[in-house]
């Protein structure tokens, strides 16, 4: 809102800050519903998954378009690359909104840095173990190497 604007320019708190977005270290996390973690899983298993997003909730014109969606991505090579499908789809899907994000950086009252933006790194996330990126390994590590003060305030805490 405007009200928050002002407030970035006015409090004390919020003069020479950087903000370092982290919005593509969530790559490293298990986002994968739990009943959805094997590895044997087809990626039109989540046909219905992708109704609840679908304006369309018709499941045939979803496989359909997912099939394009395939084909025009050449999805099928990171998927005999191993990755999970439904990490393919997140990331995929999210790839739009961290594009705008990236393009409206510019923040008058702080500055904004990405340390993340090249699909290696992000394939690289993607490909970790995955039972080490539900425990937030990566996370941990980064922050018990360079900020382990962080480690008193807990996770997502007030």
């Amino acid at each position: 809102s405007k009200y928050i604007i002002q407030h970035y320019s006015e409090d004390q708190q919020f003069q020479n800050v950087a903000h370092i977005k982290s919005t593509l270290f969530e790559l490293s996390k298990g986002v994968r519903p739990p009943k959805l973690e094997g590895q044997e899983s087809k990626i039109m298993d989540f046909v219905h998954y992708l109704k609840r997003w679908s304006q369309i909730k018709d499941e045939q014109w979803i496989e359909r378009v997912l099939n394009e969606f395939i084909t025009r991505n050449e999805i099928n090579e990171f998927l005999e690359k191993g990755y999970h499908p439904y990490d393919i789809l997140y990331l995929e899907s999210r790839m739009n909104g961290w594009h705008s994000t990236i393009l409206q950086e510019s923040d008058p009252y702080m500055e904004v840095y990405n340390l993340i933006n090249c699909r290696y790194i992000l394939f690289s996330l993607i490909n970790m173990n995955y039972e080490a990126r539900k425990n937030m390994e990566f996370h941990t590590s980064i922050i018990n190497e360079s900020w382990p003060l962080l480690q008193f305030f807990g996770i997502n805490t007030n």
